[in-house]
C-alpha cells in the first residue's frame, strides 16, 4: 500500500490484509483496498470487500488451494487484454491480482478518481474504470443512468 494515496487505503492491520498477506506471503508485492466499499460515501452495504494485489503469477495458486475461486464478470471489462488480472473470490472477500504494475497503477488511479467524484452510481464507475485502464472511448463506454440531472439530448437542457 503506498502512502501516497491514503485517500483510498484503510490501514494495513484489516483482518483481510493480513489473510492476503498471509496466503501469498513473498509472492504479494503490494496490495490495497479498492471497490465501492472504499470509494462511495456512503459505502454501500451488502458488497463485496475487494482489494487489488499485485503478485507474481504463483498468487493464483497459493488462493485456489486457500478456497477461493475464480470469479468475475467479464462484460465490465471491456479491453481486458491491456492488463492482464484475475478475480478471486472467497465469502465476500474478492482478491483481484495482478502480475503487471502498470495495470496495478491505472486501476488505484481509477479507484482514486471514484472517491474523488464519489461515483455512486455503478455505471458511472464502471466507464471511468473503462476509461482509465483501457482508454475505452466515450461512445464505448458503459450508459449512463437516467437521473433528473441528465441533459437531455433533444433540448439541450
Amino acid at each position: 500500500m503506498t502512502d501516497q494515496h491514503t485517500s483510498i487505503s484503510v490501514g494495513r492491520s484489516g483482518d483481510s490484509y493480513a489473510i492476503i498477506r498471509d496466503l501469498l506471503g513473498p509472492s504479494m508485492d503490494n496490495a490495497i483496498p479498492v471497490g465501492s466499499r472504499v470509494t462511495c460515501d456512503p459505502a454501500p452495504s451488502g458488497t463485496d470487500e475487494d482489494w487489488l494485489v499485485l503478485a507474481s503469477p504463483r498468487a493464483g495458486d497459493k488462493l485456489q488451494e486457500a478456497g477461493f475461486s475464480q470469479d468475475g464478470s467479464p462484460q465490465f471489462y471491456t479491453g481486458n487484454d491491456n492488463g492482464g488480472f484475475r478475480s478471486w473470490r472467497r465469502g465476500d472477500l474478492n482478491v483481484i491480482t495482478t502480475e503487471s504494475r502498470e495495470f496495478f497503477d491505472r486501476f488505484e488511479t481509477a479507484s482514486d478518481l471514484a472517491k474523488r467524484f464519489n461515483l455512486l452510481a455503478k455505471p458511472d464507475r464502471i466507464a471511468l474504470f473503462q476509461a482509465v485502464l483501457y482508454g475505452v472511448h466515450w461512445h464505448n463506454l458503459e450508459p449512463a443512468q437516467a437521473t433528473n440531472n441528465t441533459i437531455s439530448e433533444e433540448t439541450g437542457r
